[in-house]
């Protein structure tokens, strides 16, 4: 199988350790503590089995964590916050985007210098 061969040792022990299913669950915690990482670390090999064709998925709920999902429904259960947190970011940038710069540095200036 070509994914095993692209596969590091560490993100192999990773892979085999998040359930399949949505029943069962492994929290980054679990994680970090069976195989001593940090949580960066985790999300890092998480981001990176993704990149190499493995559908892993998280629930955010109480008694959330990863898993990888065994039909559509549970792929698109385990994609509902992502996809929420995108729009809250999309979101963020447009207002970002929208904001005058000269006329926010003029009123900045006003705010800094107690004439607001």
């Amino acid at each position: 199988m070509g994914l095993l061969n692209n596969l590091t040792d560490l993100e192999k022990r990773v892979f085999c350790f998040i359930p399949m299913g949505a029943e069962r669950k492994v929290s980054n915690q679990d994680i970090q503590t069976a195989f001593g990482l940090t949580d960066r670390e985790v999300r890092q090999i998480v981001y990176d089995l993704i990149q190499k064709g493995v559908p892993v998925v998280a629930s955010k709920q109480k008694d959330g964590g990863y898993y990888l999902p065994t039909t559509k429904i549970e792929r698109q259960e385990g994609l509902r916050a992502n996809k929420s947190q995108v729009r809250s970011e999309i979101k963020r940038i447009k207002a970002v985007e929208s904001i005058d710069l000269n006329e926010f540095a003029k009123t900045a200036r006003e705010v800094r210098n107690g004439r607001n």
